[in-house]
C-alpha cells in the first residue's frame, strides 16, 4: 500500500504533479511473485487525478519514459488487475474537470511487449452548468519504445470517438494517430469547453495528427450540419507550435459556397484568419437569420478577421475586399468593407463601397446591442446606361446620378430621408428629360406615414416634347395625387385624384383613369368614387370605356366579415380587344352583353351571371349567338341555359353541379392544378344538339380538316367531375372523314365505373350496315391520367357487310389509301393491351397503298379468321399495275411489349413492280416473306426477304453512283434482305449514259442501317463525252462493298472520231476504279497520240492534220488545209466546259468545231455551242449558236417539258440568215429568217 503516490514530470519551470493519488494499494502471492513466470497483481488506486497544464510557455505539460532494460533470458508475464475508484481529470484552461471516474482495466506485462485493456472508465461533468459524461475502454500496446492505442473509444452523452494512436513515450510525442468521429456534437463539446455561444451541430468525419502539442501536424476532413445548415465538406491542415495552432489550406463549402484561408489560434484565445470567398450567397448565408427580403446573389472576395475571446461576444475587426460577383441585381466589380464585432453584440460598419457597373455605392453605420439602427448611404452613377441589371424594368441609356439618404431608428419602425438627382436622361424607349429629382422622407413600419415628390422637367419622347412631369403623393390626413402615370411593357395606367380622410371614412374621388394595353384602352367615364369606412370598401361608382363598350362596376367589400356585395355590367364589348391576342385566328370573338351579380362571403359568395355573346368564335369554331345563365349558390352551380346556335344546328346545356367546398377553395384548387376537387364536385348536367354542322369543328385540328356531316345527340351526365355517369344517344348523317364516308351513324351508349358501354354503334353507307356493341374500360375522368385501360377486361362484337374499308386509313397512319367492301365478323374479349378475338374476315375489290409509296393494290382480295390471339391470314390476291399480281398467306398475333404484335406472311409476285419515281424501277417476279423485326433503334419494322432468287424482268436506275451516299446512319422504315437474278433488260440511264445491266445476281439488302447491293453484272450499251457516242465494246460492274453503293467498274469502249479529209479514226476509252473515284484512259491505234491530244480531239470532234498544230508563219497568207486558228480553238474549247460549269447556272454544253466548206475554204469554221438549264427536274430549256460561216441556222432557243415518265412534249425556234458571198452564197436566203418547231415524243417501254 502507497499513500499519496505521485508522478512528477521535472520542467524548466520546476517539478510538475502530473499524476496524484491518495492511496494505491496492490494485492499479491509472494511466492508467486518470486518464483512463477505467470504472475498476477491485483491492484487498486483510490482518488486517482490526472491534471493536465500547460507551462509558463504556454506548452502543455506531458511525461516522458524512457525504455526498460530488461534481460533477455527473462521470460516472467505478469497480470496485473487495475481497479480505478473516484478518480478525476482536469484542464487548466477553460475549467474543464471530470470526476467520479472509476473503472477497470487489466494489463499483461510479457517479455516483448506490455498491453493494457480497459474495460469500461466512465465519469461525469463536475463543471457547474455544463453538465455531461464520459466513458472510454479501448486496448493499448506497449512495446519498444512506443504505445499503441487501438482502438480506443471515448463516449460523450451523444458524440461518438474511435481513435488509433502511436505514441512515442521517449519523447512525449504522437507518431501518427486517426480519430474518426461518428458523430461529434457540437452543442454538447461546446458547452463542455465553456464555448460561447452554444452552437448546435453534428459532425463526421476523421482528424489526424502527429508531433506534440508544441510541434505537431493535423488533418481535419469533417462533413455534417452546424446550426441547421448542412455543410458539405470541411478540411484543413494545421500546425501546431508553441503557444498557437497555425491552420492552413482551410476549406469549408456550404450551399454550394466556398470559404478557404488560413489562420493562427494562439491559446490565450487570440485568432488572426485570411479567408477568401467564393459564390457565397447573401440570400442563403448559413447560420444568419436574415430577413427574407434579402437579395441572392453570388459573392467573391479576400477577408482578413481579427478577433479576441471575450464574454459575453468576442470583439472582432473584420475586413473584406470584394471582387467580382453580384447581389440581387447589382453587379460588383470590386468593393472593401471595413466592420467591427464589440464585446456587447454591437456591430460597426466603419466604411463600405461597392463599384458597379456605372455607378459607386458608399455606407456606413452602426447596429447597437439594442438593435438600434443609425446608417447613411450615397449612390455616385458615373453612366446610367451602364446600370440595366439594377434599374430593371427601367431601361437607361445614358444619365448621371446622385443619391444620398439616411436610415435610423429600431428596426420595426426607423425614420427615412432619401434624395436624388438624375442628369442629362435618356431611356433605351426613346424618352429622355433634362432632370429628374426625387424626394422622400418618412417613418418605416407598420403604420408608415411620408412624402414623396416626384419632378421630371423637359420630358420627351424623341423629337416630341411632352413637357414637365409632376407627380407627388402626400401622406398626411389626406393623399393627394396631382399626377401619376405608370408604365409597364405596352401597358400604361394613368389617373388624377385625391384620398380625404373624414372620421374613419376615407373618401377616394379619381377625376380620371385610363388604363391602356397596347391598342386596348379603357378609359374612366365620369369620376371614379370610393370610400373606406372602417372594414367597408365601397365603389359607387366605376365605369370603364372601350371602342366598343363599357363596362359598369358598382358595391362594396367588408374586409373583416370577409364579404362583398358587387354588380358589374357588360355592354357591347369586342372579345377580341379584351382576351388574347386580337391578330390570332384562333383569339376569341364576338360582341358581349351581360351583368354579373356577387353577394355573400368572400370566400362563398353567391355568384348570378347573365352573357350572351353575338357571333361567337372560340378555337376556330364560329357561331351566330352564344348565351349563358347560370347562379351560384354555396354548394351549387345552376345552369339555367347555355345556347350555342349556328345555322340551323345548336347545342345545349343545363342542369347543377354541387360542389362540396367553397367557392374561393374550388378557384383556389383550379390556379394551383390541384385535381382532387373533382371528387368533391356532383354533376346532374343535360345536353342536347340538334342538326350542328361538323363541319364547323374541322378547324379545331388540322386532321380534321375533312370533317363533314351533320349530328343530333341527348347527353345525361351524373356522379362526380372524378367518377362522372354518362348516357349517350347520337345519330349523324352524310359523315365524312379523310375520304371514309357514311350515309347515317347511330350510336347509343353509357359510362360507369371507368367502362363504356356501347349499346348500339351503327354505320349504314349504300345499303351495308357496320355494328358494334360491347363495352370497352376507359377514363373519361375530367383529369384521367390515363384514358386507356389497357389492362382492364373489354367485351365488343363486330359486325361488318359491305362496309367500306377505307375506314383502315383513319386508323393505321402507315396507309395513305384504302378502299374495298369489308366484311367482318368479330367477338373482342380479354384486354385492350391483349386482346382474344374470333370470327372472320374478308375483303373483296380492296384498293390498298402504303403511306410513301406508288405502288398500288387494286382487286384486293383477303380471307382471314380470327383465333382468340392470333389472326389466320388464308388468302390473299391483288393487281399491281397491268401486269403485276400478288398472291399470299400468312397470320398476325399479339405480343407483349409489340406495338404491332408478330406477324409473319409469304408472299407470291408475279410481274410486280417497285418504284420511287426517280431513281429506281423493278418489275420482278418471285416468293417472298414479310415478318415482324426490330430495327438497331429497337424500333418495330418489316422484315422482307426471298424465299428464292425472284427473277427481274425489267428495270431502270438514274441514281447518281460517282456520287456514293455518305451521310451518317439512320435508321430505315424497312429491312430486307432480297436476292434478284438478272437476266438482261436491267438500265441504267441519265442524261449522257444508256447501258444495259446483265448476266448476273444482284443481293440487296437493308439492316436498319444503310441500303447495300452485292453482286456481279455485265454490262452493255453506250455513252456520251463531249457529244461523243461511246459504245461498250465489254464491261462489267460488281457490287462488293460493305459499307456504302460504290460499285468497282471496268468498262471497255469506242468511239469514231472524223479525222483529216474525209477518213474517220477509233478513241479507245478504258473505265476502272470505284464510281466515287473512277480512272478514266484514252488511247488509238497511233502511238504518236498523246493522251491529251486525244481529250482535245474529243472535245473539238475531229483529229488535226497529221496529229499536230500547224501555225502561218509571219507575213504569209493563209493557204487551203490546216486551219491557222485551230490551236487557239482547240484551247478555248478545252476548257470552255470547265469555265462555264464554275458559274453554277448551266447544266449542259455542247461544244463542236466546225470547218470551212464551198467555194471559199477560207470561211470561219468556229463550231457551235450550246448551253442548257433544269429550270425544274420536268422543264428543261437549250439555246445554241453555230459559228460556223457555212451554218444555215445560226441559232435557236429549244425547251423540252416532261408530261409523264412516257411522254415528253418539244418546242424549238430556229433563227437563220443567208449566206455570205465569202463562204460562197448568192446572197440570197437559203433557210427561212425564223422557225418553229413542236415535237411529241412517246416512250414505249418492252
Amino acid at each position: 500500500m502507497l499513500e499519496y503516490p505521485r508522478l512528477v514530470v521535472v520542467t524548466p519551470d520546476g517539478p510538475v504533479p502530473w499524476l496524484i493519488a491518495t492511496r494505491l494499494t496492490a494485492e499479491y502471492d509472494t511466492f508467486e511473485l518470486l518464483f512463477s513466470r505467470r504472475r498476477t497483481l491485483r491492484v487498486t488506486i483510490d482518488s486517482p487525478v490526472l491534471p493536465l497544464v500547460h507551462d509558463r510557455r504556454g506548452n502543455l505539460v506531458v511525461p516522458r519514459f524512457g525504455r526498460s532494460k530488461r534481460s533477455p533470458r527473462d521470460q516472467t508475464a505478469t497480470r496485473i488487475d487495475i481497479r480505478i475508484r473516484d478518480g478525476a481529470i482536469s484542464l487548466d484552461r477553460g475549467g474543464v474537470r471530470f470526476g467520479n471516474i472509476a473503472g477497470n482495466a487489466v494489463a499483461l506485462l510479457e517479455p516483448a511487449h506490455t498491453t493494457f485493456r480497459v474495460a469500461r472508465l466512465s465519469g461525469v461533468s463536475q463543471m457547474r452548468g455544463r453538465p455531461g459524461s464520459i466513458r472510454a475502454e479501448g486496448v493499448a500496446v506497449v512495446s519498444r519504445g512506443r504505445m499503441r492505442f487501438d482502438p480506443l473509444y471515448v463516449v460523450l452523452d451523444r458524440s461518438r470517438i474511435r481513435s488509433a494512436i502511436d505514441w512515442d513515450l521517449a519523447h512525449a510525442r504522437v507518431v501518427s494517430s486517426r480519430t474518426g468521429l461518428n458523430p461529434l456534437d457540437l452543442a454538447e463539446v461546446m458547452r463542455l469547453l465553456d464555448l460561447a455561444p452554444v452552437t448546435r451541430g453534428s459532425l463526421v468525419g476523421e482528424v489526424s495528427f502527429t508531433g506534440d502539442p508544441t510541434s505537431g501536424n493535423a488533418a481535419v476532413r469533417l462533413s455534417g450540419t452546424i446550426a441547421g445548415e448542412p455543410v458539405d465538406e470541411l478540411t484543413a491542415q494545421a500546425q501546431l507550435v508553441p503557444g498557437a495552432v497555425r491552420i492552413d489550406d482551410a476549406l469549408a463549402r456550404v450551399r454550394k459556397a466556398e470559404v478557404s484561408g488560413s489562420a493562427v489560434i494562439e491559446t490565450h484565445g487570440a485568432l488572426t484568419a485570411d479567408v477568401r470567398l467564393k459564390n457565397v450567397d447573401p440570400g442563403l448565408l448559413p447560420w444568419w437569420r436574415l430577413p427574407a427580403s434579402t437579395p441572392h446573389g453570388l459573392l467573391n472576395g479576400d477577408g482578413r478577421i481579427r478577433a479576441i475571446q471575450a464574454k459575453p461576444y468576442p470583439i472582432a475587426t473584420v475586413t473584406l475586399d470584394l471582387h467580382q460577383g453580384k447581389l440581387g441585381r447589382l453587379g460588383i466589380e470590386r468593393g472593401a468593407v471595413t466592420a467591427r464585432l464589440g464585446q456587447h453584440g454591437d456591430v460597426a460598419i466603419d466604411s463600405a463601397w461597392v463599384d458597379t457597373p456605372g455607378a459607386r455605392l458608399l455606407g456606413s453605420g452602426r447596429i447597437a446591442p439594442d438593435t438600434t439602427l443609425s446608417f447613411s448611404f450615397e449612390a455616385v452613377a458615373r453612366d446610367l446606361g451602364a446600370m440595366d441589371s439594377l434599374l430593371r424594368p427601367v431601361g437607361m441609356e445614358a444619365g448621371q446620378a446622385r443619391v444620398t439618404g439616411s436610415i435610423r431608428g429600431t428596426p420595426s419602425a426607423p425614420d427615412y430621408q432619401l434624395q436624388g438627382v438624375i442628369a442629362s436622361g435618356r431611356l433605351k424607349n426613346g424618352m429622355a428629360f433634362d432632370s429628374l429629382r426625387l424626394t422622400s422622407r418618412g417613418h418605416l413600419g407598420p403604420a408608415p406615414s411620408g412624402v414623396a415628390e416626384l419632378e421630371v422637367a423637359r420630358l420627351r419622347a424623341g423629337d416630341r416634347p411632352l413637357g414637365d412631369v409632376v407627380s407627388t403623393l402626400t401622406i398626411t390626413d389626406k393623399i393627394v395625387i396631382e399626377r401619376f402615370r405608370q408604365k409597364s411593357g405596352d401597358t400604361t395606367l394613368a389617373l388624377h385624384g385625391d384620398v380625404r380622410f373624414k372620421g374613419r371614412a376615407a373618401i377616394v374621388t379619381l377625376d380620371s383613369l385610363t388604363l391602356a394595353a397596347g391598342a386596348r384602352e379603357w378609359k374612366s367615364v365620369g369620376t371614379v368614387d370610393a370610400s373606406l369606412e372602417g372594414e367597408e370598401l365601397k365603389i359607387s361608382h366605376l365605369t370603364l370605356a372601350t371602342d366598343p363598350g363599357r363596362l359598369d362596376v358598382a358595391g362594396s367589400v367588408w374586409f373583416e366579415a370577409r364579404r362583398v356585395g358587387a354588380r358589374a355590367t357588360l355592354q357591347g364589348i369586342d372579345l377580341s380587344r379584351v382576351i388574347g391576342s386580337g391578330e390570332s385566328p384562333n383569339a376569341p370573338r364576338g360582341i358581349a352583353d351581360g351583368d354579373l351579380l356577387l353577394a355573400g362571403p368572400l370566400d362563398d359568395p353567391d355568384i348570378q351571371a347573365n352573357l350572351r355573346v353575338t357571333r361567337p368564335r372560340f378555337g376556330g369554331v364560329s357561331g351566330d349567338s352564344l348565351s349563358m345563365s347560370l347562379t351560384y349558390a354555396p354548394g351549387a352551380v345552376s345552369v339555367s341555359e347555355m345556347r350555342w346556335v349556328a345555322g340551323r344546328g345548336l347545342a345545349s346545356l343545363a342542369g347543377t353541379v354541387r360542389p362540396r367546398l367553397k367557392f374561393q377553395d374550388w378557384m383556389g384548387a383550379l390556379s394551383r392544378g390541384d385535381h382532387t376537387w373533382t371528387s368533391r364536385v356532383e354533376l346532374a348536367l343535360a345536353g342536347t344538339t340538334e342538326s350542328l354542322d361538323l363541319a364547323a369543328f374541322a378547324p379545331i385540328d388540322t386532321s380534321w380538316s375533312s370533317l363533314r356531316g351533320i349530328a343530333s345527340a341527348k347527353a345525361r351526365v351524373s356522379g362526380t367531375a372524378a367518377e362522372p355517369i354518362l348516357q349517350l344517344e347520337a345519330r349523324g348523317s352524310a359523315l365524312a372523314l379523310h375520304g371514309v364516308e357514311a350515309d347515317s351513324a347511330e350510336f347509343s351508349g353509357s359510362y360507369a365505373g371507368r367502362r363504356l358501354t356501347l349499346s348500339r354503334l351503327d354505320f349504314m353507307r349504300a345499303g351495308a350496315t357496320s355494328h358494334l356493341e360491347g363495352s370497352i374500360p376507359i377514363d373519361l375522368a375530367l383529369y384521367g391520367g390515363r384514358r386507356w385501360l389497357r389492362d382492364e377486361p373489354m367485351a365488343l362484337k363486330l359486325r361488318m357487310a359491305n362496309a367500306d374499308f377505307g375506314v383502315a386509313t383513319l386508323f393505321v397512319p402507315e396507309l395513305a389509301a384504302s378502299a374495298g367492301k369489308l366484311n367482318v365478323t368479330a367477338d373482342i374479349r380479354g384486354t385492350p393491351s391483349r386482346p382474344v378475338v374470333t370470327g372472320s374476315l374478308k375483303l373483296v375489290e380492296g384498293v390498298l397503298r402504303i403511306a410513301g409509296r406508288d405502288e398500288v393494290l387494286e382487286g384486293l382480295e383477303v380471307e382471314a379468321t380470327f383465333d382468340e390471339h392470333r389472326v389466320n391470314v388464308t388468302r390473299i390476291n391483288a393487281r399491281e399495275g397491268r401486269r403485276g399480281r400478288l398472291s399470299g398467306s400468312g397470320f398476325w398475333q399479339t405480343a407483349e411489349g409489340r406495338h404491332w404484335g408478330n406477324y409473319e406472311f409469304r408472299l407470291h409476285a408475279t410481274e410486280f413492280t417497285v418504284t420511287d419515281r426517280e431513281t429506281y424501277l423493278f418489275r420482278f417476279s418471285g416468293d417472298f416473306r414479310a415478318q415482324d423485326a426490330t430495327n438497331p433503334e429497337g424500333m418495330e419494322v418489316p422484315r422482307i426477304t426471298s424465299v428464292a432468287p425472284a427473277t427481274l424482268s425489267r428495270g431502270e436506275l438514274t441514281l447518281d453512283l460517282s456520287r456514293p451516299r455518305e451521310e451518317p446512319n439512320t435508321p430505315t422504315p424497312l429491312l430486307y434482305d432480297i436476292v434478284i437474278d438478272v437476266p438482261r433488260n436491267l438500265w441504267y440511264r441519265n442524261l449522257d449514259t444508256e447501258v444495259e445491266l446483265m448476266n448476273g445476281q444482284l443481293t440487296l439488302r437493308n439492316e436498319g442501317v444503310r441500303d447495300l447491293v452485292l453482286g456481279t453484272l455485265e454490262v452493255k450499251g453506250k455513252y456520251y463525252i463531249y457529244s461523243n457516242e461511246f459504245r461498250i465494246v465489254s464491261g462489267r460492274i460488281s457490287f462488293t462493298t460493305l459499307d456504302r453503293i460504290d460499285p468497282d467498274i471496268s468498262i471497255e469502249a469506242q468511239t469514231t472520231v472524223a479525222g483529216p479529209g474525209s477518213e474517220s479514226r477509233v478513241i479507245y476509252q478504258t473505265l476502272s476504279g470505284r464510281a466515287s473515284q473512277l480512272k478514266v484512259h484514252l488511247h488509238d491505234d497511233d502511238p504518236r497520240h498523246s493522251e491529251s491530244y486525244l481529250w482535245k480531239v474529243l472535245t473539238i470532234g475531229q483529229f488535226s492534220s497529221a496529229g499536230t498544230e500547224v501555225s502561218t508563219a509571219e507575213g504569209v497568207a493563209p493557204v487551203a488545209g490546216p486551219d491557222a486558228t485551230l490551236p487557239v480553238r482547240n484551247y478555248l474549247f478545252r476548257n470552255a466546259e470547265r469555265w462555264l460549269a464554275e458559274v453554277g447556272f448551266i447544266d449542259t454544253i455542247d461544244l463542236k468545231s466546225g470547218t470551212a466548206t464551198g467555194p471559199n475554204t477560207s470561211g470561219n469554221p468556229i463550231g457551235l455551242l450550246g448551253v442548257g438549264k433544269y429550270v425544274t427536274p420536268e422543264l428543261y430549256v437549250k439555246y445554241s449558236r453555230n459559228f460556223s460561216s457555212t451554218a444555215e441556222q445560226i441559232q435557236s432557243l429549244s425547251a423540252e417539258y416532261r408530261v409523264t415518265r412516257h411522254l415528253l412534249l418539244r418546242g424549238e425556234q430556229i433563227r437563220g440568215k443567208p449566206l455570205s458571198p465569202a463562204a460562197g452564197g448568192t446572197g440570197q436566203t437559203v433557210a427561212p429568217p425564223q422557225q418553229y418547231n413542236l415535237d411529241l415524243k412517246v416512250r414505249l417501254e418492252y
